[in-house]
């Protein structure tokens, strides 16, 4: 990974901005659709990231766990529940 600065005040969108940005977006979506409490917002955030961090974007066309690793991410634990969903579950020693 190639550590950059930048200069404050500079109104040039680079890409970690710009990545920024959409965490943000997506973060304050699925706060406001799913009507998460507000107390839970870092979980929301730290979902939100990590799917980001598995899904391809950018100019490479794969995903960040990708060029880390060398390995495909495996999204399946994503795709059955989302972050704040209703969830009914029996109990065994329930009638």
């Amino acid at each position: 990974i190639e550590l950059t600065y930048t200069e404050p005040g500079r109104h040039e969108m680079h890409d970690i901005d710009v990545e920024i940005r959409e965490l943000k977006k997506r973060y304050q979506d699925k706060m406001h659709k799913k009507g998460v409490p507000t107390r839970l917002w870092p979980y929301v955030l730290v979902h939100q990231a990590e799917i980001m961090s598995l899904i391809p974007r950018g100019r490479q066309n794969r995903s960040g766990y990708e060029i880390i690793t060398g390995k495909t991410p495996d999204i399946t634990e994503y795709l059955d529940f989302d972050i704040w969903d209703l969830c009914w579950y029996h109990r065994e020693d329930s009638p």
